[in-house]
């Protein structure tokens, strides 16, 4: 199972990795979905955008570009809320509410996806 690692800090992000990158799959992301558990995270590719319309919890959401920088974090994204666009981004990092904090991610930083 892939793993996301922070290659500025070595903090380990999530150790359990889902990968989202068909129309349909990016298009469900986590939705009917109960919860994300702790370590977990969804990897939507391609992605510059994402909402949490009919959600019930909150996550995490971390754009990287194709380089695996970091060009922003949502921290603790509601139900029914939506992120900006970003045009230079590869692909969305959902991860847990509050991991991307825990974890230390910022922007600049650069994660790979093992």
């Amino acid at each position: 199972m892939a793993s996301i690692r922070n290659l500025d800090t070595g903090a380990v992000v999530a150790s359990s990795v889902r990968t989202a990158t068909s129309p349909l799959s990016r298009l469900k992301g986590l939705l009917g979905t109960a919860s994300l558990p702790r370590g977990e995270a969804l990897v939507i590719r391609p992605c510059t955008g994402v909402h949490t319309f009919f959600m019930k919890y909150a996550i995490d959401v971390v754009f990287v570009d194709d380089g695996g920088v970091v060009l922003a974090v949502y921290d603790t994204l509601r139900p029914y809320r939506a992120t900006r666009i970003f045009r230079d981004a590869a692909a969305a990092i959902e991860l847990p509410a509050g991991a991307g904090r825990e974890s230390g991610v910022k922007e600049g930083d650069r994660l790979e996806i093992t």
